[in-house]
Protein backbone atom coordinates (compact mmCIF):
# COMPACT_ATOMS: atom_id res chain seq x y z
CA UNK A 1 0.00 0.00 0.00
CA UNK A 2 1.62 2.96 -1.03
CA UNK A 3 1.76 6.91 0.52
CA UNK A 4 -1.07 8.70 -0.27
CA UNK A 5 -0.73 12.56 -0.82
CA UNK A 6 -4.05 13.93 -0.62
CA UNK A 7 -4.92 14.76 2.76
CA UNK A 8 -8.56 15.36 3.77
CA UNK A 9 -10.10 17.56 6.63
CA UNK A 10 -12.08 14.67 8.47
CA UNK A 11 -15.15 15.44 11.31
CA UNK A 12 -16.16 11.75 12.62
CA UNK A 13 -19.58 11.26 14.92
CA UNK A 14 -20.25 8.98 17.46
CA UNK A 15 -16.37 8.69 18.41
CA UNK A 16 -16.01 7.59 22.03
CA UNK A 17 -14.55 10.69 23.98
CA UNK A 18 -12.15 9.02 26.69
CA UNK A 19 -10.74 6.60 23.28
CA UNK A 20 -10.45 9.70 21.65
CA UNK A 21 -8.27 11.20 24.51
CA UNK A 22 -6.41 8.12 25.21
CA UNK A 23 -5.80 7.82 21.32
CA UNK A 24 -4.54 11.49 21.25
CA UNK A 25 -2.17 11.49 24.50
CA UNK A 26 -0.90 8.01 23.00
CA UNK A 27 -0.33 9.74 19.72
CA UNK A 28 1.29 12.46 21.20
CA UNK A 29 3.59 9.81 23.32
CA UNK A 30 4.76 8.24 20.15
CA UNK A 31 6.11 11.32 18.52
CA UNK A 32 2.98 11.14 15.94
CA UNK A 33 0.26 13.44 14.86
CA UNK A 34 -3.45 12.63 15.44
CA UNK A 35 -3.85 12.32 11.59
CA UNK A 36 -0.62 9.79 11.39
CA UNK A 37 -1.49 7.50 14.07
CA UNK A 38 -5.41 7.46 13.01
CA UNK A 39 -4.34 6.76 8.94
CA UNK A 40 -2.01 3.67 10.68
CA UNK A 41 -4.83 2.55 13.00
CA UNK A 42 -7.17 2.68 10.01
CA UNK A 43 -4.92 0.74 7.86
CA UNK A 44 -4.33 -2.13 10.59
CA UNK A 45 -7.93 -2.23 10.96
CA UNK A 46 -8.12 -2.84 6.99
CA UNK A 47 -5.72 -5.37 7.14
CA UNK A 48 -6.88 -7.16 9.89
CA UNK A 49 -10.58 -7.05 9.03
CA UNK A 50 -9.18 -8.42 5.27
CA UNK A 51 -6.99 -10.79 6.92
CA UNK A 52 -10.36 -12.21 9.56
CA UNK A 53 -12.68 -12.68 6.90
CA UNK A 54 -10.26 -14.97 4.66
CA UNK A 55 -9.91 -16.84 7.56
CA UNK A 56 -13.45 -17.22 8.42
CA UNK A 57 -14.24 -17.98 5.47
CA UNK A 58 -11.31 -20.91 5.23
CA UNK A 59 -12.01 -22.61 8.24
CA UNK A 60 -16.33 -22.31 7.21
CA UNK A 61 -14.84 -24.45 4.05
CA UNK A 62 -12.59 -26.47 6.31
CA UNK A 63 -15.46 -27.01 9.10
CA UNK A 64 -17.62 -27.94 5.92
CA UNK A 65 -15.12 -30.69 4.65
CA UNK A 66 -14.93 -32.13 7.76
CA UNK A 67 -18.80 -32.49 8.65
CA UNK A 68 -18.49 -34.73 5.18
CA UNK A 69 -15.83 -36.34 6.29
CA UNK A 70 -16.06 -37.67 9.71
CA UNK A 71 -19.95 -37.72 9.65
CA UNK A 72 -19.74 -41.82 8.37
CA UNK A 73 -16.77 -42.11 10.71
CA UNK A 74 -18.35 -40.58 14.19
CA UNK A 75 -21.47 -42.67 14.14
CA UNK A 76 -19.10 -46.20 13.40
CA UNK A 77 -16.97 -44.98 15.93
CA UNK A 78 -19.32 -43.47 18.76
CA UNK A 79 -19.98 -47.52 20.41
CA UNK A 80 -16.10 -47.12 20.58
CA UNK A 81 -16.15 -44.39 22.19
CA UNK A 82 -18.94 -45.10 24.46
CA UNK A 83 -16.85 -47.94 25.82
CA UNK A 84 -13.57 -45.31 26.72
CA UNK A 85 -15.24 -42.60 28.01
CA UNK A 86 -14.97 -43.17 32.09
CA UNK A 87 -17.92 -43.29 33.92
CA UNK A 88 -17.77 -40.42 35.91
CA UNK A 89 -18.56 -40.56 40.06
CA UNK A 90 -19.84 -37.27 41.32
CA UNK A 91 -21.50 -35.16 43.82
CA UNK A 92 -21.13 -37.43 47.52
CA UNK A 93 -20.40 -36.71 50.92
CA UNK A 94 -18.42 -39.82 51.43
CA UNK A 95 -17.44 -42.91 49.14
CA UNK A 96 -15.45 -45.83 50.24
CA UNK A 97 -13.90 -47.52 46.97
CA UNK A 98 -12.20 -51.24 47.01
CA UNK A 99 -10.61 -53.28 44.27
CA UNK A 100 -13.32 -55.35 44.24
CA UNK A 101 -15.78 -51.93 43.35
CA UNK A 102 -13.33 -50.86 40.21
CA UNK A 103 -13.25 -54.15 38.67
CA UNK A 104 -16.53 -55.19 39.11
CA UNK A 105 -17.23 -51.42 37.12
CA UNK A 106 -15.16 -52.39 34.77
CA UNK A 107 -14.41 -49.64 32.91
CA UNK A 108 -12.07 -46.19 33.94
CA UNK A 109 -13.69 -43.63 36.28
CA UNK A 110 -13.35 -40.01 36.82
CA UNK A 111 -14.05 -38.95 40.91
CA UNK A 112 -15.77 -35.83 41.06
CA UNK A 113 -17.13 -32.98 43.53
CA UNK A 114 -16.70 -35.99 47.22
CA UNK A 115 -16.09 -34.51 50.26
CA UNK A 116 -14.36 -37.66 51.80
CA UNK A 117 -12.91 -40.16 49.02
CA UNK A 118 -11.44 -43.48 50.46
CA UNK A 119 -9.46 -45.81 48.83
CA UNK A 120 -9.30 -49.04 50.24
CA UNK A 121 -5.98 -50.74 51.83
CA UNK A 122 -6.90 -53.48 48.77
CA UNK A 123 -6.57 -50.94 46.17
CA UNK A 124 -3.05 -51.40 44.89
CA UNK A 125 -1.00 -49.42 42.71
CA UNK A 126 -1.76 -51.49 39.45
CA UNK A 127 -5.43 -51.40 39.75
CA UNK A 128 -5.50 -47.81 40.27
CA UNK A 129 -3.96 -47.34 37.11
CA UNK A 130 -5.73 -49.16 35.39
CA UNK A 131 -9.21 -48.02 36.36
CA UNK A 132 -8.73 -44.28 37.62
CA UNK A 133 -8.70 -41.38 35.47
CA UNK A 134 -8.80 -38.53 37.39
CA UNK A 135 -9.89 -37.37 40.89
CA UNK A 136 -10.89 -33.70 41.23
CA UNK A 137 -12.76 -31.32 43.67
CA UNK A 138 -12.01 -33.34 46.71
CA UNK A 139 -12.19 -32.17 50.47
CA UNK A 140 -10.64 -35.31 51.78
CA UNK A 141 -9.05 -37.74 49.42
CA UNK A 142 -8.16 -40.74 51.53
CA UNK A 143 -4.74 -43.63 50.49
CA UNK A 144 -3.76 -46.56 51.23
CA UNK A 145 0.23 -46.37 52.38
CA UNK A 146 0.79 -49.11 49.57
CA UNK A 147 -0.25 -46.21 47.04
CA UNK A 148 2.22 -43.24 45.66
CA UNK A 149 1.53 -40.43 46.94
CA UNK A 150 2.78 -38.56 43.93
CA UNK A 151 1.08 -41.29 41.20
CA UNK A 152 -2.13 -40.29 43.00
CA UNK A 153 -1.47 -36.50 43.23
CA UNK A 154 -0.78 -36.72 39.41
CA UNK A 155 -4.81 -37.56 38.81
CA UNK A 156 -5.96 -34.63 41.60
CA UNK A 157 -7.14 -31.60 41.17
CA UNK A 158 -8.13 -29.21 43.72
CA UNK A 159 -7.82 -31.98 46.20
CA UNK A 160 -7.97 -29.81 49.63
CA UNK A 161 -6.33 -32.81 52.11
CA UNK A 162 -4.57 -35.87 51.26
CA UNK A 163 -4.39 -38.90 54.37
CA UNK A 164 -2.44 -41.52 54.18
CA UNK A 165 -3.49 -44.53 56.43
Amino acid sequence: MGERSEKKVLSVRGVDEVTYREFVATAKELGKTVGQALTEAMRLYLLFAKSASTALSSLANNINALKKLTKNALSAASEGFREVIPETISNIDELEVGKADLEALGKRVTFNNIKRLIFREDVDRETFEKYVVSISNIDELVIPSTLPRLLVLARCCNVKKLAVR
